[in-house]
């Protein structure tokens, strides 16, 4: 289970962009029920409804709210996003870009003067620099790296064929979040990389768009082999 913030404390000190509270067990366990939520909206044309989420398990980032759970799409995209920010939709997400780590890193340094750093400090300067008015160099955005709505639409023409193993594949490989800065997801739409994604590959659509990824020793080998493919790197 994968708790509330609100509930953890947060007197670790601040080492990197990629640190969260949550232990290997508690994303394992909320990766399965999230997965095993997808395949059943997906093998019942049935949502998933605000209770039936949270009688499985408590999220770490964010909330599901009632809308989520209308109908099947609503509660596929939001289990979607679910999976990509497990560990933190900004700070805590696994994926960051160069600049996107340059611009927080500069603006965290600027308004804490250094002191007193832990991981509150930077959490609150990402929710800071999210907001639509800040400058594009500087905001932040929490990108999906293959597009959410091709990946329902692939999720949806499997259904005949379906299988929890497929599901668990399928989500590993593209229910993928990373923080790049609004600039960069600008030149993403700009060439219309937002609405194709790769099937292959899904970091082909950064390398078009020249965004270079911060390594991140924790990535899952999977990924890091495609990232090296895509040369991101």
């Amino acid at each position: 289970m994968v708790h509330s913030t609100s509930r953890i404390r947060r007197d670790i000190t601040y080492r990197s962009i990629f640190q969260h509270h949550a232990s290997p067990f508690d994303i394992e366990n909320a990766t399965a029920a999230i997965n095993e939520m997808v395949f059943r909206c997906l093998s019942t044309n049935h949502a998933i409804t605000k209770a039936d989420f949270y009688s499985r398990l408590r999220l770490y980032y964010g909330y599901y709210n009632s809308r989520d759970g209308v109908n099947r799409d609503s509660s596929l995209r939001a289990l979607i996003w679910k999976h990509s920010e497990l560990t933190g939709k900004y700070c805590g997400c696994q994926y960051w870009s160069v600049a996107a780590k340059s611009a927080f890193e500069k603006t965290l340094r600027e308004r804490t003067n250094g002191k007193g750093l832990n991981l509150e400090d930077a959490w609150s300067v990402a929710e800071s620099l999210k907001k639509t008015d800040v400058n594009p160099g500087l905001r932040l955005v929490h990108e999906h790296v293959f597009p959410i709505t091709r990946l329902i639409k692939m999720l949806r023409n499997q259904s005949e064929t379906l299988s929890r193993d497929w599901v668990d594949r399928d989500i590993e490989m593209r229910a993928v979040g990373c923080v790049i800065l609004a600039s960069e997801d600008k030149v993403l739409s700009d060439q219309g990389a937002r609405t194709r994604g790769n099937e292959d590959n899904l970091w082909f659509r950064y390398k078009d768009a020249r965004i270079r990824l911060v390594d991140n020793p924790e990535w899952p080998q999977l990924h890091r082999e495609l990232i090296e493919g895509a040369e991101l790197i």
